[in-house]
């Protein structure tokens, strides 16, 4: 079963998958990336970068 462990609410993520894998999910101002990570959690791949829009009316 994966696993989620806040860091930060609203700032980062880690998520522990089930196959093993590690990903950092990371909340910007104006993007979310998502990094999978390698050795001693250190970020090895940026694999998706999902622009957020928001605008205020």
């Amino acid at each position: 079963m994966s696993s989620i462990k806040n860091y930060q609410k609203a700032k980062f993520a880690q998520v522990n998958l089930d196959d093993g894998n590690k990903i950092l999910i990371s909340y910007g101002a104006d993007d979310m990336k998502v990094f999978l990570l390698g050795f001693l959690s250190i970020p090895k791949k940026q694999f998706m970068i999902l622009a957020l829009d928001f605008s205020m009316v």
